[in-house]
């Protein structure tokens, strides 16, 4: 496979160091974004003409495309997707997930918007923050803040799976009164009662 080339900085804005090694850089073209999608074979270099417009130029903190470089030959090795005040992506070459160490350099992209009065949740991307600022992968978090969020995790899981139960009842219950009742008019009106129940705005059925 031939190395990749590095898209260059024409098009970009905002440029954040990140130590010694790396920096990012906010795209704002088309044109940026095509060659950044050519440097981490990803969709953007083919998608980039429907994304006229999305990096607003005067506000960085709405949404953007930010690419983190190294500083050795500019090649992109991350982007991360940040919209009002979240990072809902952070993907490497081919759209892989970045090796832990990448993931770091998310703690000067927070820093960025905090300079500017704004906040930047990575929480969407499963990105941890320890006490002293540094940004983790979830999996290789330390271990204190790993089972923090497996539980946190595994405590959304269980919620989803009894709302989906109940629902799933509910609708039982609605299919059952429909096979019993058809065409009486009252049907229909008794299967709401048991959807609104369910969502918690209850009626009354008629008798």
């Amino acid at each position: 496979m031939s190395a990749r080339e590095a898209a260059g900085d024409e098009g970009t804005c905002d440029r954040i160091d990140v130590g010694s090694d790396l920096y990012w850089v906010r795209l704002f073209t088309v044109d940026a974004i095509r060659r950044e999608g050519e440097c981490l074979r990803n969709c953007l270099a083919y998608e980039a003409v429907y994304l006229d417009g999305f990096s607003d130029i005067e506000n960085p903190l709405r949404c953007g495309l930010w690419s983190l470089r190294r500083r050795t030959d500019g090649v992109s090795i991350a982007l991360a997707e940040t919209y009002f005040g979240e990072v809902l992506q952070f993907a490497g070459p081919h759209n892989e997930i970045p090796a832990p160490s990448r993931w770091p350099a998310l703690r000067q992209l927070i820093a960025f918007f905090e300079a500017r009065g704004a906040m930047l949740d990575v929480g969407p991307i499963d990105a941890l923050i320890d006490s002293e600022g540094a940004v983790h992968r979830a999996d290789k978090a330390p271990t204190h803040l790993h089972l923090e969020w497996k539980a946190g995790k595994d405590a959304e899981a269980e919620r989803q799976r009894r709302f989906d139960a109940d629902w799933a009842a509910a609708q039982r219950e609605v299919d059952i009164v429909r096979g019993v009742d058809v065409g009486t008019g009252i049907v229909s009106m008794t299967g709401v009662a048991f959807f609104n129940t369910m969502v918690g705005n209850p009626t009354t059925t008629p008798s």
